[in-house]
């Protein structure tokens, strides 16, 4: 009595085995493809080529040739391989930030539109296979859905670590996390005092430039993203995230006035650091930011 849990007959699923189903057109189609690209633009060679062929391969395509490879499965794991990577991105990019405040910087790095911009940008669509039915009228969510595809098959053919990879240059660039900066940090506590060893001075006389305080402004809003791009521009280029520091705390209940200083190493030997006052600790320490990002300027770093 043969189990229910026996083992489905081998068939030969790949796309190059099934080409005889295609019409002369689409295997022209099939076989010019330029996948070298594709897999440049990815920063990914696939070992396996058949899981890219198929992640490139709609079920429309697929139910009208009567083949057995569709990206349905390789969309679901993407989908979550995706989601997975750019939240724990996110998490150690913005350690004080809140579950709801990370949940909307997830949403626009992966939503639908973010999607399918990246996928015309490493010109996914013309790689992929579809049916007759979107011939003249290509739903973009197909575009979508295959990048999500290309990001399973990545995972499958070389482990989290290379889809980690892919997924940082597809959406964690420099301008992408720049582009987080539209979201209201105003919330947000970027205390980023977590890299604990700090580079040792390589003589006494340490290059420390020490900016004068600044007193805050009656302006009733201050640019609190300062912190963001901040610690952008240091990520970008591998050094220790800023450290943030209560000096006092001086007033009246009513009227209080907190002093932060910041700080920063720009390399082994050079340090900036910054103080700033404001009526609370935040305002301080985006003034302290803003200040250490003058000074960047000034020194013709930015």
């Amino acid at each position: 009595m043969s189990s229910i849990h026996a083992a489905p007959p081998i068939i030969d699923t790949s796309l190059v085995a099934q080409a005889a189903n295609l019409t002369p057109q689409e295997r022209a189609k099939f076989y010019n493809r330029d996948l070298d690209a594709l897999q440049g633009n990815l920063g990914y060679e696939f070992n396996d080529k058949m899981l890219l062929d198929e992640a490139l391969c709609h079920s429309s395509f697929a139910h009208e040739h009567g083949l057995y490879v569709t990206n349905e499965r390789l969309e679901f794991l993407g989908d979550s391989v995706l989601s997975f990577v750019i939240a724990r991105a996110l998490y150690k990019i913005y350690p004080d930030a809140s579950e709801g405040e990370l949940t909307k910087m997830r949403a626009a790095l992966v939503c639908s539109q973010s999607l399918i911009e990246r996928a015309v940008k490493i010109k996914l669509p013309d790689m992929m296979l579809i049916g007759k039915s979107f011939k003249f009228d290509t739903p973009k969510s197909l575009y979508e859905d295959a990048l999500e595809a290309l990001i399973g098959a990545v995972t499958l053919d070389g482990g989290i670590l290379a889809a980690e990879k892919v997924i940082k240059k597809l959406f964690l660039k420099i301008s992408d996390l720049q582009a987080l900066s539209e979201f209201d940090y105003s919330s947000l506590n970027l205390n980023l005092n977590i890299n604990k060893s700090k580079p040792e001075s390589k003589n006494s006389n340490n290059k420390n430039n020490n900016i004068k305080i600044k007193q805050e402004s009656n302006l009733p809003k201050v640019n609190s993203d300062f912190k963001s791009k901040l610690q952008v521009w240091l990520q970008a280029r591998h050094l220790p995230l800023p450290e943030y520091k209560l000096i006092s705390s001086t007033g009246p209940d009513h009227a209080p006035e907190f002093l932060v200083s910041a700080k920063i190493y720009i390399n082994n030997d050079k340090e900036l650091s910054a103080q700033a006052s404001g009526t609370n600790k935040k305002r301080a320490e985006a003034k302290a930011a803003e200040l250490l990002l003058k000074e960047l300027e000034e020194l013709k770093l930015i």
